[in-house]
Formats: C-alpha cells, structure tokens, sequence
C-alpha cells in the first residue's frame, strides 16, 4: 500500500475537525459532516456490512466475525465526467490530486501517492470494470477507528479514461498550485469549463460505488449502489 507515515506528517496527526470535538460539546454546537453519497452512504453501508458480518455468522459472512475481526474494507467510486456538477467537481478532483493518501495497512496507518496503485473494480451492470485509483478520502479513517478495519482504502475513477490519465499526470508532474491552492484550482477548472462540458455529454452523470469487505476469518461481502445522475442523487 505504501510506506509507514511519519509521524511528523499532517496524515500522522489527528484530523482537523476533531481537534474541535472538545469546544464543540462545550459550547452545544452539532456538527453534521459526511452526509452526501461518498463520503456519508458509503460508510453507512460500510457500516451494515460490518454488523451483519457480526452478527448474522450465515451465507457470505465468517461466523466468528466479530467487529473488531473485519479485516479489510475497500472503497472505490466512480463518477461519469462531472456528474452534472459542471467545474467544482474537477477543482475538488484536482485537489485530491495534490494530496497525499492516507490509508491503513494492518492496523498501522500509511501513506502512498495520489492517484497511484490502480485496481480493476466491478460497478455491476451498466457501469463494468473500471480502474480506479488512489484518492484521500474521509471514510478511509473512519472505516479504521470506528469500524475497526485492520486494512482500508479508497479508489476512485472517472470517465472518459483520459482524464484519468490526466489526473495520474497532474498529480506526478503538474504545478503544485494547480493542486494545493483551492482558488488555482478553481480557476484552471473554470477555464476548461468548456472541455468539461463536451465530456458530460458525451459520457453522462453517472455515479457508482462498491464496498467490499473482508473478515479475518476469511467470509467476505460487497455492497454496489448506482445512480443515473450524480447530481441527483446527491441531492
């Protein structure tokens, strides 16, 4: 997966958000955060996996599998060129690309580069086989401290292919400020707010997603959710 994080590096540090866990209850502030499709559905449905593996012990699942015995959970996303969104999508796309992946390896977390290590993944009829790729996404840790999965990841792709291609480039070889300065980001993307559009109407808005999950005991288990049109879906 990749090389054990510093724990000098920003991965190695707890998450910005919770650092204000403390004053938040203090002050009786709520806080509602992963609540769209991926982030937000995907772990719930990481979530219900979990717990019938513990506690249905039948079919697909191990019957030991106990919560704290999910030994891998793997995330990947697919969306069709924007997915309707328009340029915002490949601003936040092209800001993956200049963030480091955080990911958990037996327990330990890890650090690998954006847009690396490609799978092939199934999104069932309709979609197919996709390569996706490395990206740093928020249910990863999630997955590991609240599921108590040994080993997590999260890939993603989109289409047509080349941006993908692009996507790999940028993310080697592109300007850093492309894909660490938000408003950069935001500019590049609204420039080629024109190609965006040629590519969402040749491709769709599709949006996809797989989870799978194994137990240390060896059952395992997928959950596949698809939708026409991201921006729909996402409400």
């Amino acid at each position: 997966m990749g090389a054990a994080a510093d724990p000098s590096s920003p991965l190695a540090a707890p998450q910005s958000a919770l650092t204000a866990d403390a004053a938040a209850r203090a002050a009786s502030i709520p806080a509602i955060t992963s609540a769209g499709v991926f982030p937000g559905l995907s772990g719930l449905l990481a979530a219900a996996m979990r717990d019938d593996a513990a506690l249905e012990g039948a079919g697909p699942y191990a019957a030991d599998a106990a919560p704290s015995s999910v030994s891998r959970i793997r995330y990947a996303y697919y969306v069709a060129g924007s997915g309707g969104a328009g340029p915002a999508v490949l601003a936040a796309t092209m800001l993956l690309a200049g963030t480091p992946v955080a990911a958990w390896r037996d327990r330990a977390r890890v650090e690998a580069g954006p847009w690396s290590q490609p799978l092939p993944a199934d999104f069932g009829p309709g979609v197919g086989v996709k390569e996706v790729y490395l990206v740093d996404l928020p249910e990863v840790e999630a997955a590991a401290t609240v599921l108590g999965a040994a080993s997590v990841s999260a890939r993603f792709a989109t289409a047509p292919a080349v941006f993908n291609l692009g996507m790999r480039a940028l993310a080697s070889f592109g300007p850093r400020a492309w894909v660490t300065d938000p408003a950069a980001a935001a500019a590049v993307a609204a420039a080629l707010a024109p190609l965006v559009a040629a590519g969402d109407a040749l491709v769709g808005g599709k949006i996809a997603m797989r989870i799978d999950l194994e137990t240390a005991a060896g059952g395992a288990a997928t959950a596949l959710y698809q939708h026409k049109d991201m921006a729909t879906a996402v409400g």
